[in-house]
Formats: structure tokens, C-alpha cells, sequence
């Protein structure tokens, strides 16, 4: 019965409960969970489980990062053209008093 379809794939319920404990946990808790898991990496102890709950928490922390990026980038932005308004003015009044005189 190969129809050729991509076939559907769905979270199951530990890995929904999983997914859902990533995105509750404060910033605080989820960094230190990220740290504790990434050492268990590292020494080769990770279980099916945590290497899931591990791969959630980068994608959560590289949303995070994302997100900041764009921000930044927003601010970034505002200031140079609020930089370039106040240098416009500047100019303005140098050469006025430079008329002035």
C-alpha cells in the first residue's frame, strides 16, 4: 500500500511531555539543564531520553538567539537613524553660526 505520500510522523506522548517541560522551564533552570546534559554528553552517559530533551533545549536556546539577533538589529537600526537626524540638525546649526558671524 505505497501511495507515494510523504508519510506523517507525530510526537508521542513522552516525547510531547518532553517537548512541553523544554518550553516551560524558566531561562535560568533551562540553561543549567543544557549544561547538565551537555556534560553527560561529553562523558558519553546520555540516554535516548535526554539526548531528545537535550536537542529540544538548542532549538529553544537558538530561537532565543535568533529572536535577540533580530532585536539587536532593530536597535541598531533606530540608532543610526536617530544618529543621522541629530547630525543633520548639528550641521544645521554650525552653519548658522558660521552665517553669524
Amino acid at each position: 500500500m505505497h501511495s507515494g505520500a510523504t508519510p506523517v510522523y507525530q510526537i508521542g506522548d513522552g516525547a510531547q511531555r518532553i517537548e512541553t517541560c523544554v518550553q516551560a522551564l524558566p531561562a535560568t533552570q533551562l540553561l543549567d539543564r543544557y549544561h547538565e546534559l551537555a556534560d553527560k554528553r561529553l562523558l558519553g552517559d546520555l540516554t535516548y531520553v535526554e539526548l531528545f530533551e537535550l536537542e529540544r533545549i538548542e532549538a529553544r536556546l537558538d530561537a532565543q538567539e535568533g529572536g535577540e539577533i533580530e532585536r539587536l538589529k532593530a536597535v541598531r537600526e533606530s540608532w543610526q537613524r536617530d544618529r543621522s537626524k541629530l547630525v543633520v540638525e548639528v550641521e544645521k546649526l554650525l552653519a548658522r553660526l558660521r552665517a553669524a558671524d
